[in-house]
Protein backbone atom coordinates (compact mmCIF):
# COMPACT_ATOMS: atom_id res chain seq x y z
CA UNK A 1 0.00 0.00 0.00
CA UNK A 2 1.26 3.47 -0.85
CA UNK A 3 0.96 5.48 2.39
CA UNK A 4 1.63 8.83 0.74
CA UNK A 5 -1.98 8.94 -0.46
CA UNK A 6 -3.30 8.55 3.09
CA UNK A 7 -1.56 11.67 4.36
CA UNK A 8 -3.97 14.41 5.37
CA UNK A 9 -2.99 18.02 5.59
CA UNK A 10 -5.53 19.33 8.06
CA UNK A 11 -5.49 22.29 10.35
CA UNK A 12 -7.86 24.22 12.50
CA UNK A 13 -7.88 27.99 12.76
CA UNK A 14 -9.40 29.52 15.88
CA UNK A 15 -10.52 33.14 15.70
CA UNK A 16 -9.93 34.50 19.20
CA UNK A 17 -11.87 37.66 18.39
CA UNK A 18 -14.88 35.45 17.69
CA UNK A 19 -14.43 33.67 21.04
CA UNK A 20 -14.46 37.06 22.78
CA UNK A 21 -17.42 38.26 20.71
CA UNK A 22 -19.41 35.08 21.36
CA UNK A 23 -18.71 35.36 25.07
CA UNK A 24 -19.90 38.99 25.06
CA UNK A 25 -23.11 37.89 23.31
CA UNK A 26 -23.64 35.15 25.90
CA UNK A 27 -23.05 37.62 28.72
CA UNK A 28 -25.62 39.97 27.18
CA UNK A 29 -28.20 37.17 26.91
CA UNK A 30 -27.58 36.00 30.48
CA UNK A 31 -28.31 39.40 31.92
CA UNK A 32 -26.89 41.32 34.88
CA UNK A 33 -25.74 39.47 37.96
CA UNK A 34 -25.39 36.09 36.23
CA UNK A 35 -21.96 34.47 36.56
CA UNK A 36 -20.65 32.60 33.53
CA UNK A 37 -18.07 29.80 33.58
CA UNK A 38 -16.88 28.59 30.18
CA UNK A 39 -15.85 24.92 30.22
CA UNK A 40 -12.35 24.73 28.78
CA UNK A 41 -11.45 21.16 29.73
CA UNK A 42 -9.66 18.83 27.32
CA UNK A 43 -7.50 21.58 25.82
CA UNK A 44 -10.59 23.77 25.46
CA UNK A 45 -12.20 20.99 23.43
CA UNK A 46 -9.36 21.17 20.94
CA UNK A 47 -9.38 24.95 20.61
CA UNK A 48 -6.17 25.43 22.61
CA UNK A 49 -6.60 25.97 26.33
CA UNK A 50 -3.93 28.66 26.75
CA UNK A 51 -5.07 30.89 23.91
CA UNK A 52 -8.77 30.34 24.59
CA UNK A 53 -8.42 31.13 28.29
CA UNK A 54 -6.44 34.28 27.61
CA UNK A 55 -9.23 35.43 25.28
CA UNK A 56 -11.92 34.51 27.82
CA UNK A 57 -10.05 36.30 30.60
CA UNK A 58 -9.88 39.41 28.40
CA UNK A 59 -13.63 39.01 27.85
CA UNK A 60 -14.02 38.96 31.66
CA UNK A 61 -15.28 35.42 32.19
CA UNK A 62 -16.27 35.00 35.83
CA UNK A 63 -14.77 31.52 36.16
CA UNK A 64 -13.06 28.92 34.01
CA UNK A 65 -13.97 25.24 34.30
CA UNK A 66 -11.23 22.68 33.68
CA UNK A 67 -11.23 18.90 33.74
CA UNK A 68 -8.28 18.28 36.05
CA UNK A 69 -5.72 19.92 38.26
CA UNK A 70 -2.98 19.73 35.60
CA UNK A 71 -4.95 22.02 33.29
CA UNK A 72 -5.61 24.42 36.17
CA UNK A 73 -1.95 24.62 37.19
CA UNK A 74 -0.93 25.20 33.57
CA UNK A 75 -3.32 28.16 33.41
CA UNK A 76 -2.00 29.63 36.66
CA UNK A 77 1.60 29.21 35.51
CA UNK A 78 0.95 31.18 32.32
CA UNK A 79 -0.62 33.99 34.34
CA UNK A 80 -4.39 33.37 34.21
CA UNK A 81 -5.96 35.07 37.25
CA UNK A 82 -9.63 34.19 36.65
CA UNK A 83 -11.05 31.82 39.30
CA UNK A 84 -10.72 28.21 38.13
CA UNK A 85 -13.05 25.36 39.12
CA UNK A 86 -11.83 21.81 38.60
CA UNK A 87 -14.64 19.49 37.56
CA UNK A 88 -12.86 16.29 38.61
CA UNK A 89 -13.38 15.62 42.29
CA UNK A 90 -11.07 12.66 42.61
CA UNK A 91 -7.72 13.02 44.35
CA UNK A 92 -8.76 16.20 46.20
CA UNK A 93 -7.37 14.83 49.45
CA UNK A 94 -4.09 13.79 47.84
CA UNK A 95 -3.40 17.16 46.20
CA UNK A 96 -5.20 19.54 48.58
CA UNK A 97 -2.01 21.58 48.97
CA UNK A 98 -2.03 22.35 45.23
CA UNK A 99 -5.58 23.70 45.40
CA UNK A 100 -4.44 26.08 48.13
CA UNK A 101 -1.12 27.03 46.52
CA UNK A 102 -2.68 27.84 43.14
CA UNK A 103 -5.95 29.32 44.47
CA UNK A 104 -8.09 26.72 42.72
CA UNK A 105 -11.69 25.75 43.39
CA UNK A 106 -12.10 22.01 43.98
CA UNK A 107 -15.30 20.12 43.31
CA UNK A 108 -16.12 18.42 46.58
CA UNK A 109 -17.93 15.07 46.55
CA UNK A 110 -17.24 13.99 50.13
CA UNK A 111 -16.83 15.29 53.65
CA UNK A 112 -13.35 13.73 53.70
CA UNK A 113 -12.24 15.88 50.74
CA UNK A 114 -13.73 19.02 52.32
CA UNK A 115 -11.88 18.28 55.55
CA UNK A 116 -8.58 17.84 53.68
CA UNK A 117 -8.95 21.27 52.08
CA UNK A 118 -10.11 22.82 55.35
CA UNK A 119 -7.07 21.55 57.27
CA UNK A 120 -4.70 23.29 54.86
CA UNK A 121 -6.55 26.55 54.34
CA UNK A 122 -6.01 29.48 56.64
CA UNK A 123 -8.45 32.13 57.81
CA UNK A 124 -6.60 34.82 55.84
CA UNK A 125 -6.72 32.68 52.70
CA UNK A 126 -10.28 31.38 52.30
CA UNK A 127 -10.91 28.55 49.87
CA UNK A 128 -14.01 28.49 47.72
CA UNK A 129 -15.51 25.07 47.10
CA UNK A 130 -17.68 23.65 44.35
CA UNK A 131 -19.95 21.38 46.36
CA UNK A 132 -21.53 18.55 44.40
CA UNK A 133 -25.00 17.98 45.84
CA UNK A 134 -27.02 15.30 44.12
CA UNK A 135 -29.43 12.65 45.28
CA UNK A 136 -29.55 10.65 42.05
CA UNK A 137 -26.71 8.17 42.43
CA UNK A 138 -26.96 7.37 38.72
CA UNK A 139 -25.73 10.83 37.72
CA UNK A 140 -22.52 10.19 35.84
CA UNK A 141 -20.57 13.34 36.68
CA UNK A 142 -21.67 14.17 40.18
CA UNK A 143 -21.64 11.51 42.85
CA UNK A 144 -20.88 11.62 46.49
CA UNK A 145 -22.32 11.62 49.96
CA UNK A 146 -24.51 14.66 49.23
CA UNK A 147 -26.89 14.51 52.22
CA UNK A 148 -23.93 14.19 54.58
CA UNK A 149 -22.16 17.08 52.83
CA UNK A 150 -25.22 19.28 53.26
CA UNK A 151 -25.34 18.54 56.98
CA UNK A 152 -21.65 18.80 57.79
CA UNK A 153 -20.21 21.61 55.66
CA UNK A 154 -20.76 25.03 57.23
CA UNK A 155 -22.10 27.80 55.03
Amino acid sequence: MNWKYLKRDCWLEIDLDTIRSNFAALRSMAGPGIKIMPAVKANAYGHGIVESCRALEEAEADYLGVGNIDEAILLREIGIQTPILIFAGNLVEEVADLYIRYSLIPTIFSVKAAQAISRLSKAEHPVFLGICLVYNKNTQNCRGDSPKLQREIPQ
